[in-house]
């Protein structure tokens, strides 16, 4: 398994991925998305496993850690440990990392939040809500999960991540 940087010349695809594997409400309008090319903290990478791309993740780097907006296991390849194969290396090369799952409120949710569980992630037990992407959504409640503790600096965590990602002050 390999990270295969993502360029601009190719985010039309990587854009066309973004819509079929997330919600609209969990993406920026595409041009919004174009933008963040030329923004050196946002890290898109394809997840390439012997010729194949099996996936992809979005990655932020912020002062004490990366954040993953994004990461999906293309349809044909989940199920078959791609995802945890992904992971590991996306933890190894990528130290202290968080990301945000929505509350387990059914079992697809619950299982996701198990798979990051099994894969060394924490569930922090803090509010969070994600801001909106679109200006007509409203913020959602989501939880933190981290390879690392947060607990000692949530709230500075937490404006890094508004202030980088969300581009809120």
């Amino acid at each position: 398994m390999k990270l295969i940087k993502i360029t601009k010349e190719s985010a039309n695809r990587f854009i066309l991925e973004l819509k079929n594997n997330f919600p609209l409400n969990e993406l920026r309008e595409d041009c919004d998305t174009l933008k963040l090319f030329s923004n050196p903290n946002y890290q898109p990478y394809y997840l390439e496993e012997n010729g194949s791309l099996v996936g992809f993740v979005a990655l932020w780097k912020l002062k004490p850690c990366y954040f993953i907006e994004h990461f999906a296991v293309f349809d044909d390849y989940k199920n078959k440990g791609y995802g945890t194969k992904a992971l590991n290396l996306i933890i190894k090369t990528h130290k202290n990392l968080i990301l945000e799952v929505e509350e387990p409120l059914d079992k697809l949710k619950a299982r996701r939040i198990e798979f990051y569980k099994r894969n060394g992630f924490i569930l922090n037990d803090f509010e969070y809500y994600q801001p909106p992407y679109r200006s007509s959504d409203e913020p959602t409640p989501l939880k933190i999960m981290s390879t690392f503790s947060v607990a000692s600096n949530f709230s500075k965590l937490k404006s890094e991540l508004y202030k980088t990602v969300y581009e809120i002050n």
